[in-house]
């Protein structure tokens, strides 16, 4: 058993000083990854008790090794969601395409087979 409160409680409380993401959320009360998502998709959706209780303020862009990943920001609140970006802007999409071609040009495997 918690010292203070229940998870759902303390998860409230956080997000009302201010919008955090899942995994600062598990930092934050050293929660296990599917407790709190747990919690937060109960949270999100509206329950004839108490309505809906925290939503998706805003969408958080983070770099994790070679890959991107769009998280979701949580704030306490019964508004509407807001609709996750697309991954990539077609700029940085045609980018990386560039870059996989030029990879694949350069790659001695593909020499002889293309003639390139």
């Amino acid at each position: 058993m918690r010292s203070w409160g229940n998870t759902t409680d303390r998860i409230l409380l956080l997000l009302q000083k201010h919008e955090m993401t899942k995994i600062q959320i598990c930092r934050e009360l050293a929660l296990t990854h599917d407790g709190v998502a747990s919690v937060l998709s109960r949270l999100r959706r509206k329950s004839k008790k108490f309505g809906k209780r925290i939503y998706i303020y805003d969408w958080q862009r983070e770099e994790v090794g070679a890959k991107y990943h769009l998280r979701p920001l949580f704030k306490a609140g019964s508004r509407i969601d807001k609709v996750k970006p697309p991954a990539f802007t077609n700029k940085e999409r045609a980018a990386k395409s560039h870059i996989k071609k030029m990879l694949i040009k350069r790659s001695r495997i593909f020499q002889g087979q293309y003639g390139l």
